[in-house]
Parts: structure tokens; sequence; C-alpha cells
């Protein structure tokens, strides 16, 4: 038996079918020394940067785990965010500033319906497998009307533009978003972080007198590191991470597209980011403290390694918990008694995230 404890192998296909259809998170300031985030690098302080940074100020507030699908939260609480994404794949805009091509295409295009200083905006959705769609940016200076643009784009791949036509991104897993100034009319074009990625730099473009796009700045969400995991507190907490880490196991020679034990991970990296500098957006898993703690006897059962690793686990899990209530309680500035009770609740999501697909 692998060190796999993931409910679709370890604990059984047909048990994990049955779990997983019986089964469906304040704003507090993030730190890391005497920085504030989100906060804004390489690049200016200005009405353009300012606006952006208080769209990334209210989706870093907002109770979705991603910050890569909070685009409707966002819109709702400001209106210069005038293209977004939603739900899981699609984006919308504000029809009154872009033209949408048509239905029945392959690919969507929204275009920016009038320039400002002789540019205009496009974006275009290409359909690309079951993991979801490709989004590319690009930038015309022509007199193309949109059912033009639609037309001579939908032939073509967005890294071949003809003249007058420039790419900002092509073909990237990030969904546009694109802010309008509504004392100048100028639009602001911002990519975010990979979905997969917790709180990577947003980055912020404008368009130029030279009618290409040039990175106005970047949105920075939290303290640098190689792994969010090392921006744990040291000792219990970091601890209990790894262990938990190991017991997950690793992936088998050949997962397929769909890359289970990659996409837990990923889950798993976004869960302790959260737990950390977002605490208001933990995702519920699906299973129990209940029925994780069943599998998980049985599992021990199957090696002497596994049942040190459980009965270290049994250990840690307690110790972990004062840890993450002090952590509270000294960067949240939560009483005792608060921070021990979101304490409790987020470890205890931290710890299902671990056996949840």
């Amino acid at each position: 038996m692998k060190n796999n404890l993931r409910l679709s192998e370890a604990f059984g296909c047909a048990l994990a079918v049955s779990i997983l259809g019986a089964f469906s998170a304040g704003c507090f300031p993030a730190r890391a020394g005497d920085v504030s985030f989100p906060t804004i690098i390489n690049g200016p302080s200005n009405a353009d940067s300012q606006m952006v940074l208080k769209a990334a100020k209210a989706a870093f507030d907002s109770k979705v785990p991603r910050l890569a699908d909070a685009g409707s939260e966002v819109r709702r609480r400001d209106k210069n965010l005038v293209l977004w994404p939603v739900e899981q794949s699609d984006i919308e805009c504000d029809t009154t500033l872009f033209d949408k091509s048509p239905d029945g295409g392959e690919s969507t295009f929204l275009v920016q319906k009038r320039p400002f200083e002789g540019t205009r905006y496009i974006t275009r959705q290409k359909p690309f497998n079951w993991q979801g769609d490709n989004y590319s940016v690009a930038l015309t200076t022509t007199n193309d009307t949109s059912s033009e643009i639609f037309k001579k784009l939908g032939a073509i791949e967005m890294n071949q533009l003809p003249k007058g036509y420039v790419s900002v991104t092509v073909d990237t897993w990030q969904r546009p978003w694109i802010f309008r100034n509504p004392s100048t009319g100028k639009m602001i074009a911002v990519v975010t972080g990979h979905p997969a990625d917790f709180l990577e730099d947003w980055s912020v473009y404008e368009p130029t007198k030279s009618s290409k796009c040039k990175e106005l700045c970047k949105i920075r969400f939290r303290k640098p590191s190689k792994k969010v995991a090392d921006l744990l507190p040291q000792g219990p907490l970091s601890q209990l991470a790894v262990l938990l880490d190991s017991i997950i196991g690793k992936a088998k020679e050949n997962e397929g597209t769909m890359q289970a034990t990659a996409r837990l991970r990923n889950d798993v990296e976004r869960m302790w980011g959260n737990l950390l500098l977002r605490p208001w957006a933990m995702k519920q898993p699906d299973n129990s403290k209940a029925q994780v703690e069943r599998h998980l006897k049985h599992w021990q059962r199957g090696a002497r390694s596994y049942k040190a690793q459980y009965a270290r686990l049994q250990a840690l899990y307690p110790q972990a918990q004062l840890a993450l209530t002090r952590y509270y309680e000294q960067n949240l500035k939560k009483s005792h008694a608060d921070a021990a009770k979101m304490a409790a609740t987020n470890l205890d999501i931290a710890y299902r995230s671990h056996f949840s697909l």
C-alpha cells in the first residue's frame, strides 16, 4: 500500500464516491515586517495604480478562496472594474464599453468600443481542454469595426497579429481584468497570478502613446517565498504541515491529465496561505473530521512507518492549534478566546483539506 491518503485511492474509490456525494468560511490586514499587503511595487502610486490597488484590497478582503475568482465580488463594490472573470472560466464586461462577438464562434472576443488616445483593448477567450480556456489580451490602433476585428482575429493566432495590433498576453490561464479611470477614460489591464498559485503578484499595464502596452506597476499580496508553507511559524505548525504533506505521499508514475496529487497539493498550498493571511476565506473540505480519523486509523495499520506518522500527527495537532492561536493573537490582534476559536476552526479545515480531492 502506497503512502498516499487521497480519498480516491487509499480510502477506496467506491467509498470516496459515497462520501463525496453525501457532503457537499472580518477582514484583517496581512503584514510582513512594516509592509501592509496588498501594496504597490515597481511603479508609481498614482490615480491609475491606486484604482487597481483598491480593487486588489477588495479581492483580498473577499471570502473567495482564490483571488482569480473574485471578479464578480469586486465588480459589485467597484464599477471601475469594467471587464472581469466570473465563475470558473468565463469573463464578463460592461456592455456600454465593450462589444462582444456573436455566439457560435470558436473564440469569444470583447472589443473596447471607443478608443483612448487612439488605442483599444481586445480580449479573446478560446477553449483549450477540460481544465479550462486560454485568454489573450491585445491592443489595436486601427479603425477596424468590432465586426471586422472578430473576423480578422478569429482566423489567426494571437501571436501572429497583423499590422496595427499588439499582443499584451497570449493564451494564458489568467482571465483578464480591465479597469477604467472614470476621470480620464483610460483603460488599465491587469494580469493576475496563475490560478494555481497563491497570492502571486498582479501585473498592471497601461497603453502608451506609441500604441503599445507597458507595465505600470505590480500589486504584491504577501511576503515572497518559494513555498507558501515557508511562511508558517516555525515549530509545531510548520512541522504539522510537513508531516501532513508526507502522509499525502508521492504521486503515481502516471496520473494522466487529471494530476490528482499535484492538484491536491496546489489546493493545500492555497489553504495554508489563506489560513495565515486570509483566514476568512478558508474553503470547507467535503469530508468530515470523523471520516478522516476513521480512515487514518485504518491506514496506520498498514505499516510500522504509518503507525509512527499517525502517532506523531496526534501529538502535534494540539501543539499546532496552540501555535496558531498565538499567531492570530499576535498578527490579527484577536482576544485569546476569539483567536482560539478561529484556530480550532481553521486548523480542522487545514487537516481535512489534505484528504479531499
